[in-house]
């Protein structure tokens, strides 16, 4: 949904609206946008919501970084919830790379440099994205790029992450997030979550969008790919 909000300074600008909508617990009265909940299952559905307002409180932290989406507010309506955010004039890198195929070194080592100072400041607050992807990054139509989607955030709890991580929700939970290609193996069968797993995922992300392949397991990440690469390229992606 995109809606104009106004500005301190009295100017106006569009903000995307996200709103939570359990489809597998919930429907919508298709006259008044009214959610309705499917009897005995409010705990369960109240739950997940709260993973949704957590969410979008915690991206409101990492916000100052510009090359995070930025979260204005978090606000319940409709027997739903919503948070509003801004609005990205833009597309997905994926949906970039579906149009234009792959990207030029130059213009990908560009990309992924703005993607790597959005989870260095994430980083540095001890939380992983865990779902780094062409299709998790915006451009927009200045070149700006922005990481969105903050749905599987965990915290872990020293500098080197090696203790248990939690959700945003405070549970400790094995990831479910399964993007093939993006995430190492083994970051689906532990309770250990650290950074070196978001940094596994942007060199996966390079890869893709200079080859336009999906992104092989690490043990074959320094094959030759059938395009040409420079030496800076490949020792990034490495």
């Amino acid at each position: 949904i995109r809606l104009n909000r106004k500005n301190e300074d009295g100017t106006e600008s569009l903000v995307a609206i996200k709103d939570f909508f359990y489809h597998k617990e919930q429907g919508r009265d298709p006259k008044t946008q009214a959610v309705t909940t499917n009897l005995g299952k409010e705990d369960d559905v109240e739950r997940v919501k709260n993973k949704f307002r957590i969410e979008a409180n915690k991206i409101k932290e990492f916000s100052d970084n510009e090359h995070i989406i930025d979260v204005y507010e978090v606000f319940d309506e409709n027997n739903t919830c919503y948070y509003s955010m801004e609005y990205i004039d833009g597309e997905s890198l994926g949906e970039h790379c579906k149009e234009q195929g792959t990207i030029k070194e130059r213009d990908a080592l560009d990309i992924i440099r703005q993607v790597a100072l959005a989870l260095k400041s994430m980083h540095e607050l001890q939380y992983n994205h865990h779902d780094v992807k062409p299709g998790n990054i915006l451009i927009d139509k200045n070149g700006r790029v922005v990481l969105v989607d903050f749905g599987p955030v965990h915290k872990y709890f020293n500098e080197y992450g090696i203790q248990n991580g939690n959700s945003l929700d405070g549970e400790t939970t094995l990831l479910k997030v399964r993007t093939e290609g993006y995430l190492p193996e083994y970051a689906y069968e532990i309770k250990q979550f650290h950074a070196g797993i978001d940094i596994y995922s942007l060199g996966a992300t390079l890869y893709k969008i200079v080859t336009d392949k999906t992104p092989p397991n690490v043990c074959r990440m320094s094959e030759k790919p059938s395009r040409k690469l420079s030496d800076k390229a490949r020792n990034a992606i490495k």
